[in-house]
């Protein structure tokens, strides 16, 4: 194939990711509009190479390979969206993709941050820029997965906020060389806590870090879960200056991590001050760019763990009171982990749909 024909089949690609775009119709139209503008622009930039593929073409050759990686790239993001609202229509994300919206929502309002999109199932959490859109992991099976969906916002609100962009004399721990290539991911965990409290702590340290794997770095981008777990509930800690009983929490739930580390014969993380800076930095710097996200509504989430299995009005609830109450009410119970998930998620959707 010569490079006039690489490039038509290209654009070939690009016309059939339209039309499956197309063919979802209304569903999600803002980002349709956002993917047919992007495939428009790629489309127009492959057309100008193919004006240009009769004369000398070894930087033409270039040129289109580093558009064929882009427009690769483009497709992927297509095929997840069809993909995702696909499975999201037809209910294979048991409707928590909606009360996970809500939630985004609430947290938006609050830090007024000019979100605007929507979350999808995919094959893992993620946050996709350009279209602003959060995937969560699938299958989301209950309650618990909700709570990783805040630190996906966290990527969001990181690209508002920007907080690597504050004075060095304020941000001395993320200058450290062994915490600056993972600042985005540890940021994100840092937002997570502050705007879930409890709720974003428990589901990451006794749900979905492994303590097996506490100490694995594989990817040079994502932290080890020990040293995620650290962070968390330093952020915690230093929640607990002004909430009754976050304290405590964060006391029990060091306790229960370290007790499931060890188990699974893996070193306990000693005392490390740059990570307790970075805590007491990200808090300070939240604390101060979106003040009303910070979940301090401990009590409200205590008195609806109670109300979970017959509520009354609820009224004045949050859906972060709603997780938090959930996990109450299951390290109360000590089982029925199912049973829990779905009482709450139905009052979730009472709250959500009272918005």
């Amino acid at each position: 194939m010569n490079l006039r024909e690489h490039i038509q089949s290209s654009l070939d690609d690009l016309a059939a990711a339209e039309k499956a775009i197309s063919n979802l119709g209304t569903i999600l139209p803002r980002v349709s509009e956002d993917f047919a503008d992007r495939i428009r622009r790629m489309r127009n930039t492959l057309q100008a190479r193919v004006g240009k593929s009769t004369g000398p073409t070894d930087s033409l050759w270039q040129d289109f390979e580093t558009d064929r990686k882009a427009c690769r790239d483009l497709i992927r993001e297509c095929l997840a969206f069809v993909e995702g609202s696909l499975m999201r229509q037809k209910g294979f994300d048991n409707g928590l993709c909606s009360i996970a919206d809500a939630l985004l929502r609430q947290f938006n309002e609050s830090a007024e941050l000019g979100w605007n999109s929507f979350t999808l199932p995919a094959d893992g959490e993620s946050f996709e820029g350009l279209a602003e859109v959060i995937r969560l992991r699938f299958p989301i099976t209950g309650i618990w997965d909700l709570p990783i969906a805040a630190h996906e916002f966290g990527h969001f609100a990181s690209t508002k906020l920007k907080p690597a962009a504050q004075p060095r004399e304020d941000y001395t721990g993320f200058q450290s060389d062994a915490i600056a290539p993972f600042f985005e991911e540890l940021f994100a965990d840092a937002f997570g806590t502050f705007a879930l409290g409890p709720a974003f702590v428990r589901t990451c340290l006794f749900r979905r870090f492994p303590p097996a794997a506490a100490n694995e770095q594989s990817d040079g981008k994502h932290p080890t879960f020990a040293t995620r777990a650290y962070l968390i509930l330093a952020v915690l800690k230093q929640m607990g200056r002004t909430v009754k009983g976050y304290t405590t929490i964060v006391a029990l739930s060091a306790e229960r991590w370290r007790a499931l580390t060890q188990a699974a014969q893996q070193p306990i993380m000693k005392e490390n001050k740059e990570l307790d800076t970075m805590a007491r930095d990200c808090y300070r710097f939240l604390r101060s760019s979106v003040p009303r996200l910070e979940y301090t509504s401990w009590p409200a989430a205590q008195s609806l763990s109670s109300e979970l299995a017959a509520p009354g009005d609820l009224k004045g609830y949050s859906l972060a009171d709603a997780l938090n109450a959930a996990w109450i009410a299951r390290l109360v119970a000590g089982s029925n982990s199912q049973e829990i998930s779905q009482r709450a998620i139905e009052v979730s959707k009472k709250i959500a749909e009272a918005e």
